[in-house]
């Protein structure tokens, strides 16, 4: 990426509009992005605890996504004044992002899994199931942030320009479970390439099919990789699927980072609530 020339970034505000998103790994996974170029910025914000659009987006029944959209012009005045007296409290200027994308656990009854309105784009991942990994939930959610930055800096492609599901990044899927081909391919088709180069940035293309490959995330013989870094905070990206792995991937996780030490521990452990469970059985019959 060395080659890529040096340009101003266009600076994305991430929102987890639900609390069960604010994950440790998942944050580290996006930040890490932005070590890797220059177009875009991101950076996570904290969730207020109040806002109709929130407050929607954190309904457990089918979210209107058109009712989503209509309270877009009130978080775009009273979101920004929230976070300026946060900063006033601790003696912060107030930057504001080129772009907000809030990140939500909400169905939209429509079944669609995204709304973009006035530099806001809101994914919803409620519709998500276990069995449409490979890939992760966390490369799901990478992906479809990706494809909203691409939204943000190029007006050619604010809306999807291809019926047909070519693997391209800007492919129509009305459904989330048909977006895992793309997310699998990190692919640019030749009509929305054409599209970014006639853009103010024609090294997009470059950058976004090297953020999206995920080369860089390297493997866990390193122990300074991407890689590394997320199966310390317990996800491993080749083997979690949702947003918390489950305990048969923590364990496998765990023997993958810790080794045979690993294995001592578990069995250990587990030969002990065998002891434990057996003495308290005898004791309890005598």
């Amino acid at each position: 990426m060395e080659n890529i020339k040096k340009t101003t970034p266009h600076r994305v505000g991430i929102v987890l509009a639900n609390e069960e998103l604010d994950i440790p790994a998942l944050k580290f996974f996006i930040l890490s992005m932005n070590a890797l170029q220059d177009q875009f910025e991101y950076e996570f914000l904290p969730t207020p605890d109040h806002g109709e659009l929130f407050e929607e987006l954190q309904k457990i029944e089918d979210v209107d996504r058109e009712a989503v959209r209509s309270y877009v012009p009130n978080f775009l005045v009273d979101f920004p004044k929230w976070l300026e007296k946060l900063e006033d409290g601790y003696n912060l200027p107030h930057p504001r992002p080129d772009q907000w994308i809030i990140v939500s656990e909400a169905c939209f009854s429509d079944n669609f899994y995204n709304m973009r309105e006035n530099h806001v784009s809101v994914i919803a991942l409620g519709n998500w199931q276990r069995s449409m990994a490979p890939p992760s939930l966390f490369e799901f959610i990478q992906t479809l942030i990706v494809r909203e930055s691409i939204a943000g800096v190029c007006p050619a492609l604010r809306g999807s320009v291809h019926l047909g599901t070519r693997g391209c990044i800007c492919d129509f899927t009305a459904y989330l479970e048909d977006t895992r081909l793309k997310v699998l391919s990190g692919f640019i088709c030749h009509s929305c390439e054409q599209a970014l180069a006639a853009s103010s940035r024609p090294t997009l293309a470059t950058t976004v099919r090297y953020i999206l490959n995920k080369k860089w995330v390297g493997n866990l013989s390193d122990p300074t990789s991407t890689t590394s870094v997320l199966a310390k905070l317990r996800y491993n990206l080749f083997l979690s699927t949702g947003l918390k792995p489950t305990f048969l991937e923590s364990t496998i996780n765990l023997l993958q980072t810790e080794g045979v030490k690993a294995l001592v521990t578990l069995f250990g452990a587990v030969a002990l609530a065998g002891l434990l469970f057996f003495f308290g059985l005898k004791s309890g019959g005598s």
